[in-house]
């Protein structure tokens, strides 16, 4: 579909690729280009697909959410800027490996030039391994190292540099919170300025946009404890970086359809951040098997005694988060579904109690 579309386009393309972070990172760059006045629209994986644009009034620039599964089929798919927010295990039900996957990614700046820009993560070692193939102009972006010409973050500040340029822009300007956030935001930043709008623009769409659904969104505070959902967060890479965004003290609800996931990765972070370890869902054994033993665990099995488990050994100062590292379809249609769940349950269960 994707090349299909491509084909009949007249606009540029802003495709955006990644584990995790992709719908964000689309979302917010579709309104700095809006907020620039650009002519653009929003396509691909996050809803309408992109060949809906062929029949549309023209667009400047599309905006383009990219699967790996949607660019497995692609041959001539060529954006004007691509970008690839990270790679980490994810959909290895799918692929033979890493590798695989990670091929699958790279395939979205294959047909770019000296023309072209490339975006990457450089604090992402499979996407900076990745990006050394690419003939794009490329211009990394990172929470740790700085650079000459990109993006990165300086103490309380993004710096985008670009074309012996240097903006700067706050880090917690607008609603978008976690560490996960700051690296979506330097990418669509970064995008935005290769495009050519302005700083205020970016600022003023910054300072406004909303954050999506589902995606380390604040449900609620009742009795002390304060109810996060991030049932978007599908993959052990995505629950990383949502523990990272807080201190401690997380009720944590894990589970769902396993994706292949190596869950080791989580022990020395839950080890941190975790105060005690909730599972539910097809993946609760296997989970258990590998970080059961690091904090408290209670296997629960559906949300709905999750919940109730929060309120039972939660205390005030705590945060109940789901970020379950799996797919939904055991117990739920979509990950939404899965959200929406939890949100209904902690405001039942939090207003009878307050």
């Amino acid at each position: 579909e994707l090349e299909v579309a491509s084909c009949h386009l007249e606009g540029s393309l802003l495709a955006v690729t990644g584990t995790n972070g992709k719908s964000t990172t689309v979302s917010l760059a579709h309104a700095i280009l809006q907020s620039g006045g650009i002519r653009t629209a929003l396509k691909g994986n996050i809803g309408d697909p992109l060949i809906t644009a062929v029949s549309e009034p023209p667009s400047d620039w599309i905006v383009v959410e990219v699967s790996s599964f949607q660019l497995e089929t692609v041959t001539t798919f060529h954006p004007k800027v691509s970008v690839i927010l990270n790679i980490t295990p994810d959909h290895l039900d799918r692929y033979a490996g890493m590798d695989d996957y990670a091929e699958a990614k790279g395939k979205i700046f294959m047909n770019q030039g000296a023309s072209d820009f490339l975006i990457f993560n450089s604090d992402d070692s499979t996407t900076l391994r990745l990006s050394k193939k690419a003939s794009a102009r490329k211009l990394p972006f990172s929470l740790v190292n700085q650079f000459r010409e990109g993006a990165f973050v300086d103490r309380n500040e993004m710096v985008v540099r670009f074309d012996n340029r240097e903006n700067r822009y706050p880090v917690d300007l607008g609603p978008l919170v976690g560490l996960h956030n700051q690296e979506n935001k330097l990418a669509a930043i970064l995008s935005a300025t290769v495009i050519g709008v302005s700083p205020e623009a970016i600022r003023k769409a910054l300072a406004t946009f909303k954050p999506l659904s589902h995606r380390l969104q604040l449900v609620g505070t009742w009795r002390g404890i304060s109810f996060y959902d991030d049932s978007k967060g599908t993959n052990v890479g995505s629950v990383v970086m949502s523990l990272a965004s807080f201190d401690n003290g997380v009720l944590l609800i894990l589970g769902g359809r396993d994706k292949g996931s190596d869950f080791s990765p989580l022990k020395a972070m839950i080890r941190e951040k975790v105060k005690a370890l909730i599972l539910i869902g097809e993946a609760a054994d296997k989970i258990f098997s590998v970080v059961g033993d690091v904090v408290p665990t209670y296997r629960t099995g559906t949300m709905e005694k999750a919940v109730e488990t929060c309120f039972a050994i939660g205390a005030a100062g705590d945060t109940a988060l789901l970020s379950p590292g799996c797919a939904s379809f055991d117990q739920y249609k979509n990950y939404a579904e899965r959200g929406d769940d939890f949100s209904m349950r902690a405001r039942v269960l939090g207003e009878e109690q307050t």
